[in-house]
């Protein structure tokens, strides 16, 4: 059966059982569907819903598509030596500059941001008091955060 949509569970849960046998559960929030191509994509295995009243918002698939290429050109991966993302940062626009945000990193990531070239405050200009007001949430130990402070202050060409 070919889809044509991305689905997102809003309510209930589904699974899915797959010609070989094994399952899987879909819940609150998850969605599945149609990857991000034009190209016609097959439902693979038998899917049921789990409880009476089990809701699902649906995107067609040109739209999702779409939805995704915009996303893809405003956001920039960085990846460590591993291949692994640690951080992500979004394109905006505020009035008429441009520059990018930092939407999600790593810990050692968020604290080495403190420190590198600000020329994107002019898009979030609130980036330094914003994680000092909320690292605990981010770093599990707040000597880490005072470290990397001390030790960059401790350069005189990084003291403004």
């Amino acid at each position: 059966i070919a889809i044509t949509s991305r689905s997102v569970v809003i309510n209930g849960e589904v699974e899915v059982v797959f010609p070989d046998g094994h399952r899987y559960e879909y819940h609150i929030g998850d969605c599945f569907g149609v990857q991000p191509t034009e190209q016609v994509q097959f439902h693979q295995g038998e899917m049921r819903t789990l409880v009476d009243d089990c809701q699902f918002v649906l995107v067609a698939q040109a739209d999702y598509v779409q939805i995704i290429s915009k996303l893809s050109d405003s956001y920039t991966r960085q990846l460590d030596s591993a291949g692994q993302v640690v951080c992500e940062k979004e394109k905006r626009a505020f009035e008429s500059r441009v520059g990018y945000v930092l939407t999600k990193a790593k810990p050692c990531k968020l604290i080495s941001a403190l420190f590198e070239d600000r020329r994107d405050c002019v898009v979030d200009p609130h980036f330094v008091e914003d994680f000092l007001l909320t690292y605990r949430t981010f770093v599990d130990n707040p000597a880490e955060v005072l470290e990397k402070i001390l030790a960059c202050f401790s350069e005189p060409s990084k003291r403004e």
